[in-house]
């Protein structure tokens, strides 16, 4: 039998239970924004000039992958520590991922993130390059742009923004694309 609604009322939808692993589009499973920024080797003008003019309290983790030497050890993130108030870290394996934070490549490994995890992996060489930025972009966009290994991505002044950028036909067009 039907159950009978008050007269004046309406019927509410039965609340949907959203999966377990859902989170808004943009969010990682801790609930503040990684940003990826990725230069070339000379990159560390513009690395210190982002970092100077960021305010202490962004409420995001900051991921800086540059291409670098693998035959010589990184200063990056000594010299980007005089950049900011905000601690800098070379990444090491399984290195969780804090607010207010920023991370650096080391020299001899690429990395990639998984939930709030930057994971160091092997250097690998992509269509006979070595592509850091392109392999943490890729991680990056599969837990913030919903795991299907796309992200659209803004290009401007020779960095690269993740978002929401719908061409006027209204479909989002992915620069970037990971995988397949």
């Amino acid at each position: 039998p039907r159950a009978q609604i008050p007269a004046g009322q309406t019927q509410k939808p039965a609340n949907r239970l959203q999966p377990k692993n859902h989170r808004p589009k943009g969010r990682t499973p801790n609930h503040f924004p990684i940003v990826g920024v990725g230069a070339s080797a000379g990159g560390l003008e513009a690395f210190t000039e982002l970092l100077k003019n960021l305010p202490l309290h962004t409420g995001m983790g900051f991921v800086l992958v540059q291409h670098l030497d693998p035959q010589h050890e990184s200063a990056l993130a000594d010299l980007l520590t005089r950049a900011t108030s905000m601690p800098v870290r070379e990444v090491t394996n399984n290195l969780r991922v804090e607010a207010n934070h920023v991370y650096v490549i080391p020299s001899e490994m690429d990395i990639a993130i998984m939930d709030v995890s930057l994971s160091l992996i092997p250097r690998t060489i992509t269509r006979g390059q070595h592509m850091p930025i392109d392999t943490f972009f890729c991680s990056l966009a599969d837990i913030q742009a919903g795991g299907d290994g796309t992200a659209p991505m803004v290009w401007s002044g020779g960095m690269a923004w993740i978002a929401d950028f719908p061409d006027p036909s209204g479909f989002y067009w992915p620069i970037l694309s990971c995988g397949g």
